[in-house]
């Protein structure tokens, strides 16, 4: 019983936990954790949760650019905090064209980037990017200014954004353009030059970087409506497990495989003792002998066991085929004292048993034990033989 109580008690523990990972679930992802999900420090879950307390409506765009119109809207408001993979050339059109006909969009370069933010088309990019260790840490800003507000501003120097002379500079970091906003068509784009200001750690310390960051998002959310965008998040990465453990379909993962821990614990379930084994080992000839049968009978091979029985019969009585079969027979017949028409209706019977597919298991039953009958008075005759001679010597 107490066997049974800890069994139980493992399962229970093991479904615990997974139920728990519908509230908490671990980090697992490879690189820069800085999508709109994640706690870590480089997340940008608290910029998420700010705006959703500051604009009327707060969403992620999980949908490819090329349906912005209809996901965010014509003159909808896209951020992207430092994307995990920057747009593709057809990306960066399709963005464009939003844009043009009226779409709002800020985008940050990554502050750990291998590579330049640039906007075909537009002369403009983030240039000077160099990937920093922990060992090399990230410049920062002595002296920031900003037409935005905020005074005590913690800024950490990316990249430097080279821009027309003729754009608007939001901030300067140590007398170089770090936001600066580029009019295309109908539309508009910010260009941040660092999304550290965006990042958990930025707006959980103690300064202004919480007034700047929701600013910046409000020079595009003019209508209260904001949308993140993961989409070049998600396909950064498209692995299977990566897919499993995506935010969208993890709930569904998690349901399968508590549904998984119920069924292998229902299956691990034991009631009573053990039942013994259902197929006992073979100790004797009889077991083979009742084995051998009942794979003939499975096989429907009835023909089959008279012929092994007959060959096996003839060998130990010495009956030859071919032209000696017919003496043979006869000297066996009269070896044991049965009439011989008799048993050479008994050897042709079996004979013609064994060449018949579809003879059925009933008369090759009978065959077998005329044979056997045969075998037994030829064994019977030869003990008597034997205890003769002993009686003689």
């Amino acid at each position: 019983m107490s066997r049974i109580l800890q069994s139980y008690s493992i399962w229970l523990l093991v479904l615990v936990v997974v139920l728990t990972m519908h509230l908490w679930f671990p980090e697992m992802r490879a690189g820069p954790l800085n999508d709109t999900y994640s706690v870590e420090v480089s997340g940008r879950k608290a910029i998420y949760q700010l705006s959703e307390q500051m604009f009327t409506l707060v969403k992620r765009n999980r949908q490819p650019f090329n349906r912005l119109a209809t996901s965010v809207g014509e003159s909808g408001a896209l951020a992207l905090l430092g994307p995990a993979r920057y747009p593709t050339k057809k990306e960066w059109e399709a963005l464009l064209a939003w844009v043009n006909g009226g779409g709002r969009l800020l985008i940050a370069a990554r502050l750990d980037a291998t590579e330049p933010l640039e906007i075909p088309g537009l002369d403009c990019k983030v240039t000077g990017v160099t990937p920093r260790s922990a060992s090399t840490p990230q410049p920062k800003a002595t002296k920031i200014e900003t037409v935005l507000g905020g005074k005590n501003i913690e800024w950490w120097v990316g990249g430097k954004i080279e821009a027309p002379a003729n754009t608007d500079v939001l901030v300067r970091a140590d007398t170089a353009p770090e936001v600066v906003r580029l009019r295309h068509g109908m539309g508009q784009i910010i260009v941040v030059a660092s999304d550290y200001v965006f990042s958990n750690n930025s707006l959980y310390r103690k300064n202004d970087n919480g007034v700047l960051a929701y600013r910046l998002l409000s020079l595009i959310a003019v209508d209260d409506v904001l949308s993140f965008d993961e989409h070049l998040n998600a396909i950064a990465a498209p692995t299977i497990e990566g897919l499993l453990l995506d935010e969208v379909l993890r709930p569904i993962t998690l349901q399968l495989m508590v549904l998984l821990v119920v069924f292998a614990w229902w299956g691990n379930r034991r009631f009573g003792a053990a039942l013994p084994i259902a197929v006992p080992p073979r100790r004797d000839i009889a077991d083979h002998t009742n084995a051998l049968g009942n794979l003939y009978y499975k096989r429907h091979n009835a023909a089959g066991a008279v012929k092994m029985y007959l060959e096996q019969l003839r060998g130990e009585l010495k009956i030859s085929t071919g032209k000696r079969e017919e003496a043979d027979i006869d000297a066996f017949a009269r070896r044991i004292g049965q009439p011989v028409v008799d048993v050479r209706r008994m050897f042709l019977e079996a004979e013609d048993g064994a060449n018949n597919d579809l003879l059925h298991r009933h008369d090759a039953a009978r065959i077998i034990r005329q044979l056997a009958e045969l075998r037994r008075l030829a064994r019977e005759k030869a003990s008597h033989g034997s205890m003769k001679v002993a009686k003689i010597s």
